[in-house]
């Protein structure tokens, strides 16, 4: 705040330590929270991409287990058809024929069976599986016996061997039914199996949301409690600083005051010596003016000292006290040669017309003090409401600042060397900043050397407040 800064040459500095929340580890309790939410959700995106897999693997493998021993029983139903055909065929030439797609039956039998014992299968259709192995071989044994029994023309004796394979063809139908009950009862255990891991990974996941959710409010208690107390002790901070201020302020006053006793002594006794001692008019004069800037400079301490919160208690029309401005600067202007000319909107702002005086005279003063000898001065005074607010800039065509003098120019007893040479305290852009801050407001200022500054007041309009 400018009220401590303002009297730091006189008081000692305010220093006032704040609790300080630990912020590396609120960060690392976030970003614990937020990595174990992540993990919980690859963890469930996996594992739902893991059952919905293994959902598919289990389908796939049913639908082609059950492919698989459809044709496995067509192949033995087309075997014994053909073994059938070539018992009652007697030409050499469509036996052949015959043999021919007996023997492309029985590869693609094998072909099968080899891709179903590859399969998955389950302990359930092992046992059915082994027997149909052992009934097919028995069937591949009297099919080479029929065969050759055929080729030989004794078809009454192949005929009677066909019907004695018979019952292990019916058998067979049998191992068929068995083999697609047993490849549906696996698929079902294994989608029980599968719904017991998904269940209990859905346990899981539920188990890591609510530690995490735990964990985040407990962290978030802590962070309301911490939160809370630097609250209050922000509060109570604030306070003593305001308290601290005042003090600051009335000593500020008083001292200014006080000091005004002994000068104005000084004053009198300098202006005694010059009338008994003529000939240290020089040194008098001396005296006297330095007696003159310290009193401009008490006037300013004293200035700032009156500047506080009570700035927003009261409105004030800026284009009026514009207006009021220009007419007491119109005489120092005029015997400059120089013109002032005022462009503004009437509106309230939040700010007491005394200080906005103040700031405003503080301003044209600056823009006449420190003008060029080379042109006569032109200051402007501009007003106009702008969104929720009422700028008022004081433009001039003087010497103007450097980019660093302007940044330091509100700092109280800064001197810019382009205005060394002009007399003055360092403490009226102070006043000016002061005013504006006070009225919740805020003063910033444009310059180029040897061209000219603009300083513009934003100042909120009354009623827009709260």
């Amino acid at each position: 705040m400018l009220h401590g800064s303002v009297v730091h040459a006189m008081t000692p500095n305010v220093s006032v330590q704040l609790p300080r929340i630990g912020g590396w580890l609120l960060r690392a309790a976030f970003a614990g929270i937020i990595a174990a939410f992540a993990a919980i959700s690859l963890v469930g995106v996996s594992n739902a991409r893991s059952v919905y897999a293994k959902n598919r693997s289990v389908m796939e493998s049913s639908f082609t287990n059950i492919e698989l021993v459809w044709q496995l029983e067509r192949d033995l139903n087309r075997e014994k058809l053909l073994l059938d055909d070539h018992i009652f065929e007697s030409e050499e030439i469509n036996t052949a024929e015959i043999e021919g797609r007996l023997a492309m039956v029985q590869e693609d039998y094998a072909v099968a069976a080899r891709t179903y014992d590859v399969s998955a299968k389950s302990r359930l259709a092992e046992a059915a599986w082994q027997q149909q192995k052992e009934e097919v071989a028995a069937i591949r044994r009297g099919s080479a016996q029929i065969i050759e029994l055929s080729r030989r023309n004794d078809d009454l004796e192949a005929r009677k061997r066909l019907v004695e394979l018979e019952p292990r063809f019916d058998s067979l139908d049998m191992r068929t039914t068995e083999l697609l009950q047993a490849t549906r009862q696996d698929a079902e255990a294994q989608l029980v199996e599968l719904g017991t891991r998904q269940r209990t990974s859905i346990y899981f996941l539920d188990g890591l949301a609510i530690i995490g959710s735990a964990l985040g409010v407990v962290i978030a208690i802590v962070v309301l409690g911490m939160v809370a107390r630097r609250e209050e002790e922000l509060t109570r901070t604030a306070l003593l600083l305001h308290e601290r201020n005042r003090d600051l302020d009335a000593f500020a006053g008083r001292v200014a005051h006080d000091l005004r006793g002994p000068l104005t002594t000084i004053n009198f006794t300098a202006a005694r010596l010059s009338a008994r001692a003529p000939d240290e008019a020089g040194t008098t004069a001396v005296l006297r003016r330095a007696v003159t800037r310290m009193e401009t400079l008490i006037r300013d301490l004293l200035a700032l000292s009156r500047i506080g919160a009570e700035t927003r208690l009261v409105a004030s029309d800026p284009c009026l006290t514009a207006a009021a401005v220009a007419e007491e600067m119109a005489a120092p202007v005029e015997a400059a040669g120089g013109t002032l000319t005022v462009t503004c909107e009437h509106a309230v702002v939040v700010c007491s017309d005394g200080l906005l005086h103040q700031a405003l005279w503080n301003l044209v003063d600056n823009s006449l003090k420190y003008r060029r000898s080379d042109a006569p001065p032109k200051i402007a005074i501009t007003g106009r409401v702008a969104d929720d607010a009422y700028e008022l800039l004081v433009s001039d065509n003087g010497i103007g600042m450097s980019a660093e003098s302007a940044r330091q120019a509100f700092e109280p007893f800064f001197r810019a060397r382009e205005a060394a040479e002009a007399a003055g305290t360092g403490l009226g852009l102070s006043i000016v900043k002061r005013v504006v801050e006070a009225a919740g407001g805020k003063v910033s200022v444009e310059s180029i050397p040897e061209q000219g500054t603009t300083f513009t007041i934003r100042l909120p309009l009354a009623n827009r407040e709260g």
